[in-house]
């Protein structure tokens, strides 16, 4: 688990039509050439590498066209599949900021960062709504649950914030709201939000 002691400075960017939450899980195939060495280096270096969602589908131009607000991606498993793609797992830790973007040669996209830090809080009584919503939507998935989506962490608002988020039928960016706010309750506060205003719709 990274922490803010060894948060890195620079990191490669794989822009993707997707947000990583930290804690949760993502499989992902990968092909290209210029994440095949960054996976590579990631696994050598044992280091973390910056999921960040893409703004449009301009993502294999020269434009830096992504998000500033990212997770940072540590590689759980790797096989190489049937298909012959290398199948690797990853797993959110932390939120972080792009403060500026570079290129590489080989097209590859490097961010320099910093934290963006979460307040850790107890889910205040006003939430519990959603601590029960979580609560029997886990249960409902039960049959496929992983270590992430065990309810060990109920009592902490964004651990169900972004649980919520992965559940609920979000877009990009209303999930990318729920990433950015620094403050856990007010990400509880946002979900309430989506929530009202999705049903609202139906």
């Amino acid at each position: 688990m990274t922490t803010l002691k060894n948060f890195p400075d620079t990191i490669a960017l794989f822009p993707l039509n997707v947000v990583l939450f930290p804690s949760g899980l993502l499989e992902l195939r990968i092909f290209e050439i210029r994440y095949l060495d960054m996976i590579k280096d990631c696994l050598r270096n044992q280091e973390e590498f910056g999921i960040v969602l893409v703004k449009s589908s301009l993502e294999n131009t020269s434009t830096l066209n992504v998000e500033t607000i990212g997770t940072l991606a540590k590689i759980v498993s790797f096989d190489q599949g049937t298909d012959g793609l290398l199948h690797i797992t990853v797993q959110g830790t932390k939120p972080f900021q792009i403060n500026g973007c570079s290129i590489e040669s080989n097209g590859l996209k490097v961010g320099k960062i910093q934290p963006h830090l979460t307040e850790h809080e107890k889910v205040l009584g006003s939430h519990t709504n959603l601590v029960d919503l979580l609560n029997k939507i886990l249960t409902d998935n039960r049959g496929h649950e992983t270590e992430t989506q065990k309810p060990s962490l109920l009592s902490e608002a964004s651990w169900v914030a972004y649980r919520l988020a992965e559940f609920l039928d979000l877009t990009n960016q209303e999930k990318l709201t729920v990433l950015s706010e620094s403050n856990a309750q007010r990400k509880l506060d946002k979900i309430e939000q989506l929530i009202v205003h999705h049903s609202s719709e139906c």
